[in-house]
């Protein structure tokens, strides 16, 4: 029987690659193929009993600044043996509009500060319309850190993670984690191997990496490929704050579990209804805990006042959340 692959690609810029007729239960490698014949590793999986394998690729994300206009394909291969190849096409308006897309929803790397804002009366809320679900989840310290003097000896334990949040069984990817303290020294951690859908935790000392004089500031840290730096899965920052008279910092009660590490407790996600294992529920670019004790959002929903403008977007224009006419005064929902 003939190993046959296929491509099909939606409008929003999810590629649906299918492998028909592999040997069943073995682990292929699925990889994007450009137009000027330049290859991206998508991840690896393993076949079902039927030998088939189906991975949805949200293209966008994946391939970031290399998606570009022109004929590609998918290539499956099994150990160095090329299985299947199917071709499918992208033309620069889709580019385009997969680019304009992103950019309308991405939050510039960054932890939140402090800002309460309080909620005007929330409007009623239009029908959910589908909204793209990033594929990539990822723990870092949402908080400033109140870091001990090094010179102490004291160990300034940071403790990051990144997980897909559509894995699939057989699937994984093999990564560097890559940590720029704040004088732009860059250290490479790993390699990590990040399988299926489970969340992979890396912790590294800020003072081993920082020393006393790149200690304090905005520290860097983004996830790539290890055999292909260029390729970035994910990137985050966050701030760590001057030696404070090397007072330790506050321990949350030992009954409190945060496994995501996001400043909301698991049973409290549990009962709110956000997701306990993922720092960032809906996705808008800011944490589940930052959302509820100190924004006001809905962690839940990525668009709170269904302006058009998602959550995260609004925290970083300085607009009002809760404001559906702000900042965008011709959204649909402000002309209700």
């Amino acid at each position: 029987m003939s190993v046959q692959a296929t491509a099909t690609v939606s409008s929003s810029g999810v590629l649906l690659a299918q492998l028909a007729s592999a040997r069943p239960n073995r682990e292929v490698s699925l990889e994007l193929v450009a137009p000027d014949g330049t290859s991206v590793e998508v991840g690896r999986y393993r076949s079902g009993a039927d030998g088939t394998v189906r991975v949805p690729v949200n293209l966008q994300r994946t391939l970031g600044a290399q998606l570009r206009a022109g004929e590609w394909r998918i290539r499956w291969v099994d150990q160095g043996t090329v299985l299947a190849e199917a071709t499918f096409g992208v033309s620069a308006a889709m580019v385009a509009r997969w680019r304009a897309s992103a950019t309308a929803t991405e939050v510039p790397g960054g932890t939140p500060t402090s800002r309460p804002i309080t909620p005007s009366p929330s409007p009623t809320p239009l029908p959910a319309s589908p909204t793209p679900v990033p594929a990539w989840g990822v723990v870092w310290p949402d908080r400033p850190v109140q870091p001990q003097d090094c010179f102490t000896g004291a160990k300034n334990i940071v403790k990051v993670g990144i997980r897909n949040k559509v894995g699939q069984p057989g699937q994984s990817w093999r990564m560097i984690v890559q940590v720029t303290n704040p004088t732009g020294d860059v250290t490479e951690l790993g390699p990590i191997v990040v399988e299926a859908d489970a969340m992979t935790h890396t912790e590294f000392d800020l003072c081993e990496l920082g020393g006393t004089s790149a200690l304090v500031g905005t520290w860097y840290v983004q996830w790539a490929d290890a055999a292909n730096r260029s390729r970035v899965y994910e990137r985050v920052s966050f701030e760590v704050l001057p030696v404070s008279g090397g007072a330790q910092p506050a321990v949350p009660p030992a009954a409190s579990s945060d496994s995501d590490g996001d400043g909301f407790v698991d049973d409290e996600e549990i009962s709110f209804g956000s997701d306990p294992h993922n720092p960032d529920t809906d996705g808008d670019g800011l944490s589940d805990g930052f959302e509820v004790w100190q924004y006001g959002t809905d962690p839940t929903v990525i668009d709170t006042d269904w302006d058009g403008t998602y959550d995260g977007a609004e925290y970083q224009l300085g607009s009002d959340p809760w404001d559906p006419c702000d900042p965008n005064p011709d959204a649909d929902a402000c002309l209700l």
